[in-house]
């Protein structure tokens, strides 16, 4: 790594070390899984140390999960192994900046983000997203105290953002939990 991303990383790396993977996937996963047509490829960005992509595999799609931590990486590499032994899905995880990874187009029959923002990638997922399939995304609605709003949508978005190509299955802010999250499903109905 060079230049200004790797303070990024490193703090990343610091805070999976130690760390174990989540245990349970999240109501929005869950329910993209509930809407999706039959299991196919699935992409995860940012995926830290989430269940989903694990949760996916278990549920027969073939999973992609990026994320920019080495360490989390590792950790749900050594969780997927002992999947795959005991006969679950298989994960393929790989170190990658999502806010620079190129993804082909119409590729994926679900496309997740969770817990994450940036409208670049949130526009380059939708376009990976392919006719039919689902893009699913979860985001801070306002910054931590004492944090940037860098990683926070603007008002209107994610849904906003989505080309006219997307119906949208599901855009709301729960008030459960310490964080509020904005939550998107939608659904991509024709290909431009």
């Amino acid at each position: 790594m060079t230049g200004s991303a790797e303070p990024v990383v490193m703090s990343w790396d610091e805070r999976y070390l130690g760390r174990l993977p989540a245990g349970e996937v999240s109501e929005l996963v869950r329910a993209a899984c509930d809407l999706a047509p039959a299991p196919g490829r699935a992409l995860v960005l940012a995926c830290g140390m989430s269940a989903a992509p694990r949760a996916l595999a278990a549920a027969g799609y073939s999973v992609e999960a990026l994320d920019t931590s080495r360490v989390a990486i590792e950790t749900m590499r050594g969780e997927c192994k002992a999947d795959a032994a005991a006969g679950g899905g298989t994960v393929k995880y790989r170190v990658a900046d999502v806010e620079t990874v190129e993804l082909p187009p119409l590729r994926y029959r679900l496309v997740v983000g969770e817990k994450y923002w940036s409208g670049p990638v949130f526009d380059r997922a939708a376009g990976a997203t392919e006719v039919g399939g689902l893009l699913v995304w979860s985001s801070l609605d306002a910054p931590p105290p004492g944090r940037s709003a860098r990683w926070v949508p603007a008002p209107g978005e994610p849904s906003g953002r989505l080309p006219g190509s997307f119906d949208v299955l599901l855009d709301d802010v729960p008030s459960a939990g310490a964080h509020r999250l904005r939550r998107l499903i939608a659904r991509r109905r024709e290909a431009w």
